[in-house]
């Protein structure tokens, strides 16, 4: 490999070429290079003149690509989710499970998904897809029903004080978050957001768990271990239960998902779990999102399957083309 910099150091492109010594197929493309760009801007006129043949996003592309002709664009899905973890050990309204309940049902995810998210997001109310790795349930979608949420705030009665939200200071994040906060207005639940820069959040924050919610990403890299998230072992740091989430019968079942390896014992307790977490509400589950490739025509051979990293996408790089022609036989 290679790569270029410029006078201060900022590194522009890395260029890499086939392993004569590879054991499996020798790939059609002989040469990769990974080009970087400080603005959007500047990558989508790169991509517009095809001074590169793609360009990969973990969070929506702005409008600037858009109108940009001759693409095509992968979605892979992954396992990863934002949401809002709940705190009881540091709000004490939110030991109250029906106020739970009120603030996941007046969370308008379909809104989020499309207005920050720009329709790359997926509404959720898990923390794993339907589906993928034997989990249970169909397809529905999460359920929004700020007319029940306001008449359980309102049984509820006065007392709940004021409710802090933490948000990384992002703008995709601060958006879903200001959204958040009045649809919670709406219901009788006051919210206030606490923007902090990402560092200090996984610095001081989360180690302390130090808020009453969080807004906040995770990541899987098996779409079916959720002991690091959700077993009550894992409340405090280092663990990444960042709902301070205790359950019993959520434990048992996790750990029998860590241990079991017979398909159906895994999709069984897997099952409970998430039943368990759905009954609690620990969270409320916003959107998934994909990791999304856009790439010109003449790029072929990619195969859009579930990821749990971006440069998994790369696993089948060796059939990737860029020329193809008829065969005739």
């Amino acid at each position: 490999h290679s790569f270029t910099t410029r006078n201060d150091g900022y590194i522009t492109e890395y260029r890499l070429t086939v392993n004569d010594r590879y054991a499996g197929e020798r790939p059609f493309i002989e040469t990769f290079s990974f080009r970087f760009y400080e603005t959007e801007q500047a990558l989508a006129d790169a991509l517009r003149i095809r001074e590169v043949e793609g360009v990969g996003s973990l969070v929506p592309l702005g409008e600037a690509f858009d109108a940009i002709p001759g693409l095509t664009t992968d979605t892979f899905p992954m396992a990863r989710y934002y949401a809002v973890f709940l705190n009881p050990e540091n709000a004490t309204a939110l030991k109250n499970k029906d106020l739970r309940r009120a603030l996941s049902l007046a969370a308008d995810r379909a809104r989020i998904a499309t207005e920050v998210f720009r329709g790359w997001g997926t509404p959720v109310d898990s923390p794993v897809f339907r589906g993928v790795a034997g989990s249970a349930g169909g397809e529905s979608a999460p359920e929004y029903n700020p007319a029940e949420a306001r008449t359980i705030v309102a049984k509820a009665g006065p007392g709940r004080g004021m409710l802090t939200l933490v948000v990384p200071r992002a703008p995709l994040l601060e958006q879903a978050a200001g959204l958040l906060r009045d649809a919670w207005a709406g219901v009788g639940i006051d919210v206030t957001i606490l923007s902090l820069e990402p560092d200090e959040i996984t610095r001081t924050i989360i180690p302390t768990r130090n808020y009453d919610m969080l807004l906040f990403g995770n990541t899987l890299r098996d779409p079916a271990d959720l002991f690091p998230f959700w077993h009550s072992s894992q409340s405090s740091h280092p663990g990444m239960n960042l709902a301070s989430y205790r359950s019993k019968q959520a434990d048992a079942a996790l750990e029998r998902l860590q241990t079991a390896r017979e398909p159906g014992v895994r999709a069984a307790a897997l099952g409970e779990v998430l039943e368990r977490i759905s009954e609690d509400v620990p969270a409320v589950f916003l959107v998934s999102l994909p990791y999304r490739y856009l790439h010109t025509e003449r790029l072929g051979g990619t195969s859009p399957e579930l990821v749990a990293l971006p440069a998994d996408r790369f696993a089948n790089v060796a059939r990737w083309s860029v020329t193809r022609a008829r065969v005739f036989e």
